[in-house]
Protein backbone atom coordinates (compact mmCIF):
# COMPACT_ATOMS: atom_id res chain seq x y z
CA UNK A 1 0.00 0.00 0.00
CA UNK A 2 1.01 3.71 -0.25
CA UNK A 3 0.37 6.33 1.83
CA UNK A 4 -1.94 8.86 0.60
CA UNK A 5 -1.36 11.18 3.37
CA UNK A 6 0.59 12.20 6.16
CA UNK A 7 -0.33 10.35 9.49
CA UNK A 8 0.65 8.63 12.31
CA UNK A 9 -0.23 4.48 13.25
CA UNK A 10 1.33 2.42 16.22
CA UNK A 11 2.97 -0.28 14.55
CA UNK A 12 4.68 -2.62 17.57
CA UNK A 13 3.81 -0.61 20.18
CA UNK A 14 5.57 2.70 18.63
CA UNK A 15 4.17 5.51 16.97
CA UNK A 16 5.16 5.76 13.65
CA UNK A 17 4.66 8.85 11.01
CA UNK A 18 3.91 7.92 7.59
CA UNK A 19 4.66 10.78 4.72
CA UNK A 20 2.56 10.94 1.41
CA UNK A 21 4.20 8.40 -1.00
CA UNK A 22 5.60 6.01 1.25
CA UNK A 23 5.25 2.72 1.07
CA UNK A 24 3.45 0.61 3.73
CA UNK A 25 3.72 -3.39 3.88
CA UNK A 26 0.82 -5.68 4.72
CA UNK A 27 1.43 -6.56 7.92
CA UNK A 28 1.88 -3.10 8.62
CA UNK A 29 -1.36 -2.11 7.37
CA UNK A 30 -3.20 -5.17 9.08
CA UNK A 31 -1.70 -3.94 12.17
CA UNK A 32 -2.99 -0.06 12.04
CA UNK A 33 -6.34 -1.10 10.60
CA UNK A 34 -6.02 0.57 7.21
CA UNK A 35 -8.53 -1.54 5.38
CA UNK A 36 -11.27 -0.04 7.05
CA UNK A 37 -9.72 3.89 6.65
CA UNK A 38 -9.22 4.21 2.39
CA UNK A 39 -8.17 7.86 3.18
CA UNK A 40 -4.97 7.40 4.66
CA UNK A 41 -3.57 4.59 2.20
CA UNK A 42 -4.33 3.09 -1.56
CA UNK A 43 -3.38 0.15 -2.87
CA UNK A 44 -0.47 0.40 -5.60
CA UNK A 45 -1.44 -0.06 -8.82
CA UNK A 46 -0.49 -3.31 -10.45
CA UNK A 47 2.87 -3.55 -12.70
CA UNK A 48 2.40 -4.47 -16.27
CA UNK A 49 4.76 -7.72 -16.15
CA UNK A 50 7.05 -8.39 -19.57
Amino acid sequence: MIAAKKFEGVIGGKLVTFSKGDTITKDQAEEMGLQGKPGLAKKEAKKSGS
